[in-house]
């Protein structure tokens, strides 16, 4: 899996790459909405995950 880009490293080609990172890895799915793509997470063992994961982020920015 690649390394996140920091902010002044990303650029359009990663920009492109995660969502198809994140298909091959079952965490998201897409959605075509007309001519756009929305992807959405895969299921809610995935959206639990997500939630727990930015709770403890903002636990450890608080102290």
């Amino acid at each position: 899996m690649p390394k996140p880009p920091g902010p002044r490293e990303e650029n359009a080609a990663m920009t492109s790459a995660w969502p198809k990172v994140l298909r091959d890895a079952r965490l998201v799915r897409r959605v075509r909405r007309g001519r756009e793509i929305a992807y959405t997470l895969s299921d809610a063992r995935v959206a639990h995950i997500v939630r727990d994961a930015i709770a403890h982020i903002r636990e450890e920015e608080q102290g």
